[in-house]
């Protein structure tokens, strides 16, 4: 049982199995209390007609709500048990949709900060190497055989193919290979869309090419001269002139497609501040960036020092622009709104995204341990090497197959032995934590996750789970107009 009460004095009972709650009014969260805690609800002779009545309100009322299983304790032993089959790792791949490209591992830029660069683990095996068409070629080949069996159950959502790096923009001609590809690939009901993650340097080069096949782009850029400082050339010089006078090119020449498909990603460091971010794009260019955290995973020992003293964190920068409408328009970038949304989707009934989700049953997302996604749910990632993962966020070291000399090796069924095996490490502590319905805890970034027994940062005992709630329903009704907005823009209610 998980009663809530907020600071506006409000009191509400939360079904932790059906995700349902119920407003009490204080005469029925006494009676509850009394009856689930085996106590004697008071009487007074004085009222003992109307306490009669109230008895007999709220006992029907009880049993109505008992009789749908409003008070009834989790049975957590059949949790988690559920196992994934080579069946579901092939009807994921034939419905991802999402195909990810590194183009090269090479770059024209050596960002202090990248992923690949010198504060990471990640960046220590990295070389120039640029992704042959050949294997580009035999993944989509190898993916066109199912989009277009029985597996393939999508309809006229559209295919993303993404570049990625490194730098794609070096690698140019390998792009329009796989756009010329993809031209001459017939889909059930279905269509290619392109989308590329660029750091500006070379977009005036190959800028019409992208508008003619209509690119979703996203452009990497800080904020000003100085807020760009991370983002340096290979020769120590700042990248934001060249960066910033492409931009502008674009946004002249091309203005409608700049309008439509051109988006930015600045990174939050000691550098910038949200205030900075805010005020350059939204003079410059009329619109506003994701504004992204450095990234805290993989970092070496020797560089954690130098990482945090350039970290900045997001609500902290706010706070101290004194702005409040900062965090109004970054809404998407928020890390308290992208918390707020997590709980609204997941501990809030009846909140569903397309019609599809609402028919089916969800009750299979939940047999599963962690938020990690399902292999190949969201997208697959083909590195510059040939190793093949299911998110380009995630270390080499759990690639899940390869692409070599133009032939696919992926078997379907040692992607599901292996997530399986991290399942079962985790199913006890998934099964009493409070928050597994709606963990959004990756398996991949536990550390340690090889280990016999790896330890889940994000696990909530009941205590913690009920500070959430409270953290969060206060948070809602203190600000009824951020619930609306969410539900409005980000699950389209």
């Amino acid at each position: 049982m998980t009663i809530i009460e907020t600071q506006t004095g409000h009191n509400y009972y939360f079904d932790h199995i059906q995700k349902q709650w119920l407003l009490l009014n204080p005469t029925f969260l006494y009676f509850i209390k009394t009856k689930i805690e085996n106590q004697i609800f008071p009487t007074n002779e004085k009222h003992q007609k109307r306490i009669s009545q109230l008895m007999k309100y709220y006992n029907n009322k009880y049993n109505f709500l008992s009789s749908h299983n409003y008070f009834d304790n989790l049975d957590k032993s059949n949790l988690f048990k559920l196992e994934l089959t080579a069946n579901d790792i092939n009807y994921n791949l034939a419905n991802t949709p999402q195909v990810v490209f590194e183009v090269t591992e090479n770059c024209n830029l050596s960002c202090k900060y990248c992923g690949y660069g010198e504060l990471y683990q990640k960046g220590i095996n990295r070389s120039n190497r640029n992704l042959s068409f050949e294997n580009a070629k035999a993944l989509i080949d190898y993916l066109s055989g199912l989009w277009n069996s029985n597996y393939y159950h999508s309809y006229n959502r559209g295919i993303e193919i993404g570049f990625y790096g490194g730098e794609p923009l070096i690698n140019m001609n390998f792009i329009k290979q796989v756009v010329d590809l993809c031209s001459h690939i017939s889909l059930n009901d279905d269509y290619f869309k392109f989308n590329i993650t660029t750091n500006g340097i070379l977009l005036d080069k190959h800028i019409e090419f992208l508008v003619n096949n209509n690119f979703t782009i996203k452009i990497s850029l800080d904020g000003d001269f100085i807020n760009n400082g991370y983002r340096i050339t290979k020769n120590g010089e700042n990248s934001f002139d060249k960066v910033f006078q492409n931009i502008k090119y674009i946004q002249k020449k091309f203005s409608d497609f700049f309008n439509t498909n051109v988006h930015f990603n600045s990174v939050l460091h000691n550098k910038n501040s949200a205030k900075e971010i805010h005020t350059f794009f939204s003079t410059n260019f009329q619109k506003l960036p994701a504004v992204l955290p450095l990234n805290n995973s993989g970092i070496l020992e020797s560089k954690k020092d130098e990482f945090w003293e350039m970290y900045r964190n997001y609500n902290q920068s706010v706070s101290e622009s004194g702005d409040s409408t900062i965090d109004i328009d970054f809404f998407t970038s928020s890390p308290k709104i992208l918390d707020l949304s997590l709980f609204v989707h997941s501990e809030i009934g009846y909140n569903y995204t397309n019609y599809i989700n609402l028919l089916k049953d969800q009750s299979f997302l939940r047999e599963i341990p962690t938020g990690t996604c399902l292999p190949f749910g969201k997208k697959i990632y083909l590195r510059a090497n040939g190793e093949i993962l299911p998110c380009e966020r995630i270390d080499h070291i759990f690639s899940l197959g390869r692409v070599e000399k133009g032939r696919v090796h992926l078997d379907f069924n040692l992607v599901a032995k292996k997530y399986n095996a991290y399942y079962k490490k985790l199913r006890s502590q998934c099964i009493s934590c409070y928050i597994h319905s709606s963990c959004k805890q990756c398996l991949f970034y536990i550390p340690n996750i090889n280990i016999k027994n790896p330890i889940c940062r994000s696990y909530k005992n009941i205590q913690a789970y009920k500070n959430y709630l409270d953290e969060m329903v206060n948070e809602i009704e203190k600000d009824k107009k951020t619930y609306v907005r969410i539900k409005k823009e980000i699950f389209n209610n």
